[in-house]
C-alpha cells in the first residue's frame, strides 16, 4: 500500500487511500491485510473481472472516484473498493 500511495500520480486517490489506511491503522491488534482488502479500478473490463459482491454496505461519491465498501464476514472484514467515475 505504502508504495502505491507513493507512486499513484492521482491526488484525490491518494488521499482518499491514506485516510482508509489511517482509520483502520487505529486497530492495534490487526494487520491492515487482516482487516480489509484495496482495489482500484479505472476500467470497465477491471470492474467486470473483480465481480464485486451484493449489497454495498457504503457508497461514497467524490470528485474523480466512486468508493465501495463491503463487509465480507461477521469479524468486519471486508473490500474497499475505489472505482473510477463514469463506471458505475
Amino acid at each position: 500500500m505504502e508504495q502505491f500511495l507513493h507512486t499513484t500520480p492521482d491526488p484525490e486517490l491518494r488521499g482518499l487511500l491514506a485516510d482508509r489506511v489511517q482509520a483502520l491503522s487505529e486497530y492495534d491488534d490487526y494487520d491492515l491485510g487482516d482487516l480489509a482488502h484495496f482495489y482500484v479500478v479505472e476500467t470497465a473490463e477491471e470492474l467486470r473481472c473483480l465481480n464485486l459482491p451484493d449489497p454495498v454496505e457504503v457508497r461514497a461519491d467524490h470528485k474523480d472516484w466512486t468508493e465501495l465498501v463491503y463487509v465480507l464476514s461477521d469479524d468486519g472484514f471486508g473490500l474497499e473498493v475505489f472505482v473510477r467515475k463514469g463506471l458505475i
